[in-house]
């Protein structure tokens, strides 16, 4: 069992607890959070059964499994379990519960494991990654509870799609990124490692649009001839998070690119900015794709969903 990690939130038990309970944020709210999909869900009343997987960076290495969770809305707990291990951990379990005090809540998170090696360095690696996620996971909660708007408020989400002559060709183009420099004007340079297949690590020079330089590094993980997805790690300044997709739809020969992103919760006053921020956001990030789609498909965009 690694030590209990807590922290205090400037917020209702309920709010903390509806956020760590909807996974399909994770992404964007928690740092180590590559993506998440839902495999299946059962809702009896307060209390839910789920099971997920999960690709997360674990001591900066890309992991996945899929978990089990147990959500208790009137006790505010949610109990997990990995269904799912990679060596050397050969289980893991914990919960999350919420605790109400004086003007806040108090969240507290455990972690058990047993590992396939009982070697003290791979207790003392596990327990690192344990305190480094835990501590990102916590603080992200700490900073969006401090916000002065409900999380709602902070999610941007915009969809842009274009229909291209070569479905092929399309997922070709945006699966080399190394190849962007000489296609896309506000790229400079491409790093682009892929540490096993289906995943990629890209880090790029870019231009944003006020002609600032930024440099950005994303996690991508690649469906062959079907679906990119993607984690940003360093965000441009006003987001405190990013994740989006690009999906290849061969029935219609369309190319979609979704974006979802959290807005920076310390730059939010109120809620009337948080809707000009959000409308701001979403027309830089669908701009940016509109812009990548028409370099790299040679293609008009052909709708725009914000």
């Amino acid at each position: 069992m690694a030590e209990p990690h807590s922290i205090r939130c400037e917020a209702a038990p309920e709010t903390v607890y509806r956020i760590v309970a909807d996974v399909t944020l994770w992404p964007v709210v928690f740092g180590p959070t590559v993506a998440v999909d839902v495999l299946s869900r059962d809702v009896r009343g307060p209390l839910v059964a789920e099971s997920f997987r999960i690709v997360a960076l674990v001591d900066d290495e890309v992991r996945a499994w899929t978990s089990r969770r147990d959500l208790d809305a009137t006790a505010r707990t949610i109990a997990f379990r990995q269904e799912h291990t990679r060596a050397p951990v050969e289980s893991m379990a914990g919960t999350w519960s919420f605790h109400p005090e004086p003007g806040g809540t108090r969240v507290e998170l455990r972690h058990d494991y047993r590992l396939t090696d009982d070697r003290p360095e791979n207790h003392a690696w596990l327990r690192a990654a344990l305190d480094a996620n835990s501590a990102r996971e916590l603080g992200a909660l700490t900073e969006i509870c401090a916000a002065a708007v409900p999380v709602d408020d902070l999610i941007v989400r915009c969809t842009d799609s274009v229909r291209v002559d070569d479905i092929d060709r399309a997922y070709r183009a945006i699966d080399d990124a190394a190849a962007w420099p000489d296609l896309l004007p506000h790229v400079h340079e491409v790093a682009l490692t892929e540490p096993e297949p289906g995943i990629q690590d890209l880090r790029m020079s870019v231009r944003t649009i006020d002609g600032a330089e930024h440099r950005t590094r994303s996690i991508r993980l690649c469906t062959a001839g079907q679906r990119i997805r993607y984690k940003q790690l360093r965000t441009p300044a006003g987001l405190a998070g990013h994740s989006g997709s690009w999906e290849f739809d061969r029935d219609t020969s369309t190319v979609t690119s979704s974006h979802v992103a959290l807005l920076a919760p310390g730059t939010v006053t109120d809620r009337e900015q948080a809707a000009r921020l959000r409308a701001s956001s979403g027309a830089a990030l669908s701009a940016n794709s509109r812009a990548t789609l028409a370099a790299l498909t040679g293609a008009g965009v052909a709708g725009h969903r914000p």
